[in-house]
């Protein structure tokens, strides 16, 4: 897989995606030389239940490649959705599509084994990370956006400790659904 990225990204130099992919799969060999070989067996592919979260209003390709990243960790995902109140609370506004909606079409795609509603805001370490473990996942993957960020530091600090590790996905540039939400905007103001 090493080799095959080295090749890719001699015909892409400038591609940062794979540039981001081709660091991930270091990284995991990396890892894997210093990881005692049971550990390796208890988090093979095979057996990993994965976890990938969102609000997933206005479904975009945005939304499809980090399913599809994050279905690529393991063999088994679940999608959390977050609920339309955690919206509001967050962002001063409910998404576009209702909750409902939103985990009707998530759980509608065919690589998402299981989508449920997200139960604590990822601000409430102690609640989401005690939520999160009660899904029975290895890992967590967010986006790439939130990498580094105190709520996010800390999630990753309180899953560590139950065997949870945080992914984080590459982002996809020039879609998202504020954008679409514009273009919309946009377009009805021209009609």
């Amino acid at each position: 897989m090493q080799a095959m990225l080295q090749v890719l990204t001699r015909f892409r130099p400038k591609d940062t995606l794979l540039h981001q992919l081709t660091g991930f799969v270091e990284q995991k060999l990396s890892d894997a030389k210093f990881t005692n070989t049971k550990t390796i067996i208890t988090h093979t592919k095979e057996q990993c239940h994965v976890l990938a979260l969102g609000y997933f209003d206005l479904l975009h390709p945005g939304h499809l490649n980090y399913l599809d990243f994050a279905k690529a960790q393991g063999n088994y995902l679940t999608v959390g959705v977050a609920p339309d109140a955690f919206a509001l609370k967050s962002k001063g506004h409910t998404p576009m599509m209702k909750q409902e909606e939103r985990l009707r079409v998530i759980q509608a795609l065919q690589i998402v084994d299981q989508s449920v509603l997200v139960a604590a805001p990822m601000a409430d370490t102690a609640n989401a990370a005690h939520w999160i473990a009660q899904q029975g996942v290895n890992i967590v993957v967010c986006g790439a956006e939130w990498q580094n960020t105190p709520r996010w530091d800390a999630l990753e600090a309180a899953l560590s400790p139950k065997g949870i590790k945080v992914i984080f996905a590459p982002h996809t540039q020039g879609i998202s659904s504020t954008q679409i939400k514009q273009r919309l905007l946009s377009h009805q103001h021209n009609s």
